[in-house]
């Protein structure tokens, strides 16, 4: 259940509606695992200054029932919400579920876009808020993954339920009580066998002689009961015909620490050996091998109707049959249906009742798991592991076509992991699967931006050291780690990386390649991005030449190349050609007037800014304006596009003098990034400077003072005091500074600006010539005139030489030096 108010006992509750915001109600958030039937709560001692409570315990002893029946009961008690996190597969798994938490409820300050600071506002809102709460961390690791998002806070009594292997805390603090969980006492374990042999319907076959024999056969272990309650009540046999048939089972091929494993093992063996009898279906078996190989927490029971699996088992069915490919769509359901009732019957899987709903619909139990693994023939284990990930690969090309919430994803990336994790040379030979790169894929997709930098690290350290750095699979790997570095404003990385893959990739391939094509519009990107125009330049009109000959002028990947080829010279001093470029080709599109079509808004983005950086802010406000108006109507007013179109049509009200309205356009952008990203967003942080820009028109000079001082600081904090928005926040707080009166600072911060851009872009860069015009005017207010007069004399022969005519700076600069010559 995800997401979902109001209350219901906990035990079967299978409500079904969608996410609201405000939600006042009682809340659960998460995915709340059924109830064991027959459930025996052990006693978990605590006290009522206790608020975090930790249970331990060997896998398959219950921890995570035992974590249920404690939430059940405090529900039940009149809690107002609940958030239930799986973690078993990575601590990202919290982040995910707080951040789902915090839009749910809708928090103020928690983004939408950024998971992570979402759930930092999910966390400090738990300590204050007055609601009563608990969280469940299920299947956590070592304390030092979840420390940082533990609780803190709330209403006396248990707050926190935590489940691990692990130890727990070597030195719990005040407020914590580790409990270790131990195999059923032989009074539980008799009484669980007898209510579940009941349940089963079967209660005349519960013996008490025999039973006590078989619960200490089975060393007491819940997950090995559970299983022999299931297959008494299925084959009917007495609990002696049970024992009779488990000391006939060999365990011998596999590999058992202690007595509890060789209990599951025995029962789980048992248990597949019936299943493979009792199935009509011959479905039962791989399917509940391909769940072993999956995240026990649960996964889709939609994973299970994908093309890997049928093909699969249409495989299995041998030539001689109809192939499950041509039966009939209710014929084939059916077969499905069969082999999940027998599976569940039992005990190998449980199922959701909402299953075709929930995320995690399918769990299973993980030390049986690893018997099923164990079991398969190890000539069919690889085909297994490549076919699960296959079907992994296909759901995660499924959410790339329709709308799916952060759960389903986040439950994909969780049994992503957990199959890496156990699929090993399987996964890599002979080529890398691609699930191995989609899972990174998917986090920078949903703005975990640094847990994608991490995953295409790790991945790109394993192909190059399994096939080598010119392996065609490490040169996707170091492609995918540009992308990973951009999203998290690691240009410089990004860079640094395509400029090395270009080189491989033409050594590998050749120069006109469509892979080094590819690469090489790539490398002129993120020389745009790091404002290093002139390679920009120089290598996207190599790009689009090739393009051109490999795919045609029409080809849209040479539209895309042209367009990027026209602002990079746009950063080089003309704009006005690049407007007729970018014009041209918006004019070409087939639905030109569709802001819905990412290529026809960044062209009509681009030309707003371009109209505005060539003098023609005008026409830059009537292009901004219309485009904005079918923002609204197309993608609403929150979409970041229209946010993003706001910011740019801000700009040209303010060239063209309109600076209340571009103040209005300013702060709107502003505060929907901020919703969006949060308040330290990078593209938040960006808007802020087009704020202070207007605040600063408006003759809000303090205001806009502020700001930028803060812009400044958060950039050094985040970027480092050398990176080149760095350098920029400069320029614009020399701006505020210099109206403001205080010329001296601002020409520390000039100085420290172009000494900054000059050294990483050379002296010919357009926008430093820009900085050393501003260090001009403020050189002449500070009365150093003559110093004025050289440097904007320098200046203007430089603006001469390399922007287009007419550029608007170089007749700003002009109009300095006749000021300088007229003494004004």
């Amino acid at each position: 259940m995800a997401g979902r108010s109001g209350r219901k006992n906990l035990r079967d509750d299978g409500t079904d509606g969608a996410p609201r915001p405000r939600v006042e109600g009682p809340v659960v958030i998460g995915r709340f695992p059924e109830l064991a039937p027959a459930l025996v709560t052990r006693g978990a001692a605590w006290k009522e200054i206790d608020h975090c409570l930790v249970v331990t315990g060997p896998g398959g002893v219950g921890k995570t029932q035992l974590a249920a029946s404690l939430a059940a009961r405090f529900w039940d008690d009149g809690l107002d919400l609940l958030v239930w996190a799986d973690a078993s597969a990575s601590p990202l798994q919290i982040v995910e579920t707080y951040a789902e938490a915090a839009v749910h409820l809708a928090i103020p300050g928690a983004p939408l876009h950024n998971p992570r600071v979402a759930a930092e506002v999910f966390l400090k809102w738990l300590a204050v808020t007055g609601r009563r709460w608990l969280v469940v961390l299920d299947g956590a690791g070592g304390q030092d993954d979840i420390a940082p998002w533990l609780p803190q806070g709330g209403p006396p009594g248990i707050r926190v339920v935590v489940t691990t292997r692990d130890d727990g805390p070597t030195a719990p603090a005040d407020g914590w009580r580790v409990v270790r969980l131990e195999p059923f006492s032989p009074a539980e374990a008799m009484a669980y066998l007898h209510e579940r042999l009941i349940e089963e319907g079967r209660g005349d076959l519960y013996e008490k002689g025999t039973a006590t024999v078989l619960v200490e056969r089975l060393h007491r272990f819940p997950a090995a009961l559970a299983l022999a309650a299931a297959y008494i009540g299925q084959q009917g046999c007495t609990v002696a015909d049970y024992l009779e048939r488990l000391r006939g089972v060999d365990t011998a091929h596999l590999t058992l620490r202690d007595a509890g494993e060789r209990a599951v093992a025995a029962a789980t063996l048992l248990t597949l050996r019936a299943v493979e009898e009792a199935d009509r279906t011959r479905f039962a078996l791989p399917l509940v091998r391909l769940a072993a190989h999956l995240d026990p927490q649960g996964h889709p029971m939609g994973l299970w109707r994908t093309g890997a699996i049928r093909s699969h088992l249409d495989g299995l069915l041998g030539r001689g049959e109809r192939g499950l490919l041509r039966v009939s769509r209710s014929r084939e359901e059916r077969r499905f249906r069969e082999a999940a009732d027998l599976l569940r019957a039992y005990g190998l899987i449980a199922l959701d009742p909402d299953e075709a709903e929930e995320p995690r619909a399918v769990r299973t139990c993980g030390p049986v798991n690893a018997v099923v693994r164990a079991d398969i023939p190890r000539q069919e284990a690889p085909d297994l592991v490549r076919m699960a990930a296959d079907t992994l690969t296909q759901w995660f090309a499924v959410l790339g076509l329709l709308e799916a919430d952060l759960f389903l994803r986040s439950a994909l990336r969780a049994n992503a992991r957990v199959l890496d994790g156990l699929g090993g040379d399987a996964l890599w030979t002979p080529e890398p699967h691609p699930l191995l790169a989609l899972n990174g894929v998917s986090l920078f997709e949903d703005c975990f931006f640094e847990e994608s930098v991490a995953h295409a690290e790790e991945y790109l350290r394993q192909v190059m050291s399994a096939l080598g750095p010119r392996h065609p699979a490490a040169l996707d790997a170091r492609a995918d780690l540009a992308a990973a570095y951009e999203c998290d404003g690691r240009e410089q990385d990004a860079l640094d990386v395509l400029a090395e893959l270009l080189a491989d990739r033409e050594r590998t391939h050749g120069a006109d390649a469509p892979e080094t094509v590819e690469t090489r519009v790539r490398l002129g990107h993120a020389h745009c991005c790091t404002e290093r125009g002139a390679e920009a330049v120089r290598h996207l009109q190599d790009a689009v030449e090739q393009l051109t000959t490999l795919f045609g002028a029409d080809d849209e990947r040479t539209r895309k190349a042209r367009h990027s080829l026209a602002v990079a010279q746009a950063s080089t001093g003309r704009p006005r050609e690049a407007i007729q470029v970018c014009s041209e080709l918006l004019g070409r599109r087939p639905r030109a007037q569709d802001v819905e079509d990412s290529a026809v808004f960044n062209l009509r983005h681009d030309l707003v800014l371009l109209h505005t950086e060539a003098g023609l802010a005008g026409q830059g406000v009537r292009l901004g304006e219309a485009t904005l108006a079918e923002c609204l109507g197309v993608l609403g007013p929150d979409d970041p596009g229209t946010l993003l179109m706001l910011l740019v049509t801000a700009a040209a009200h303010r060239e063209a003098g309109n600076a209340r309205q571009a103040l209005r356009h300013a702060e709107r952008a502003v505060n929907g990034l901020e919703r969006l990203f949060g308040p330290d967003g990078r593209r938040t942080t960006e808007a802020r400077g087009e704020l202070a820009h207007a605040l600063h028109a408006t003759g809000r000079i303090q205001e806009a003072l502020d700001l930028r001082e803060y812009v400044l600081g958060r950039l050094e904090v985040v970027e480092g005091p050398r990176h080149i928005r760095v350098f920029t926040a400069c320029y614009e707080l020399a701006l505020s500074y210099a109206a403001a009166g205080r010329h001296e600072e601002a020409l520390r911060l000039l100085e420290r600006a172009v000494a900054g851009r000059t050294q990483i872009l050379g002296p010919d860069d357009p926008e430093t010539l820009r900085h050393r015009q501003e260090t001009a005017v403020v050189l002449h207010a500070l009365g150093r005139t003559d110093e004025a007069g050289l440097l904007a004399t320098r200046v203007l022969a430089d603006q001469e030489r390399l922007l287009e005519p007419g550029h608007r700076d170089t007749g700003r600069t002009r109009k300095l030096l006749e000021r300088l010559r007229t003494g004004g």
